[in-house]
């Protein structure tokens, strides 16, 4: 299973892409512009991205162009219905890893990314560490000064955006929009029940302070020391 961002402001291409991904077990997060899909692509972590080139405000081209001068390294494939050659290198040379023309299969952007997901991520940061938390990207594991930490699949995914962000300050709505995917039934209660199993863990029963904070009419900010 991977986390896929996909970019694209056809609604109906979208609906149908991100069903036929999530049945390939794949966690899908979606933005229908360009401002809104980088802004997730530098905030968040993916393990690929799918980005249209022809896209409300900031185009596909700028948004790739922007993420990869910023230092981001996740696999992209450019979608466009431009498919002359001068497009498709103009988007390789952009930052896209692969580039596949509209109307395309769903088989074989499956077959990319299948490819790209295959392709050795040496570049990847694949430990975590906040304090005595570490968190192993790779085997989806996270220890407390060694020992395993059993997390629910929210918890792992609440945890790692916190650690991330380290000593930055999120409200409810913005944690719920970064970390709850779509399907799911994100609201301040359950992000609230996820933070008391998730300190209950990473904190201990009988801590009188958490490394998550709360911040007062504002929101909730991880320390880092």
């Amino acid at each position: 299973m991977a986390k896929i961002l996909f970019v694209d402001d056809d609604v109906e291409l979208t609906a149908t892409v991100t069903h036929s991904l999530r049945m390939e077990k794949h966690n899908v997060e979606i933005a229908h512009d360009g401002a809104d899909g980088l802004e997730l692509m530098l905030l968040s972590s993916y393990d690929l991205i799918i980005l249209d080139w022809m896209l409300p405000g900031l185009s596909g081209i700028e948004a790739c162009r922007t993420y990869r001068d910023k230092g981001g390294k996740t696999p992209i494939i450019m979608l466009t219905g431009r498919g002359n050659e001068q497009d498709k290198v103009q988007g390789l040379v952009t930052g896209a890893d692969d580039y596949l023309v509209k109307p395309f299969s769903m088989r074989e952007l499956i077959a990319r990314i299948g490819a790209l997901l295959r392709r050795p991520a040496s570049f990847a940061p694949m430990v975590l560490k906040v304090g005595d938390i570490e968190m192993d990207l790779g085997s989806h594991q996270v220890t407390k000064n060694g020992q395993l930490l059993e997390l629910r699949p929210i918890d792992f995914a609440l945890l790692e955006f916190f650690m991330r962000h380290t000593n930055e300050v999120f409200s409810t709505e913005f944690i719920l929009r970064r970390v709850w995917s779509t399907d799911d039934a994100g609201s301040p209660d359950a992000l609230r029940t996820a933070l008391k199993r998730l300190r209950k863990q990473i904190d201990g029963e009988d801590a009188t302070t958490s490394m998550i904070e709360n911040i007062p009419r504002v929101g909730y900010r991880m320390k880092r020391s």
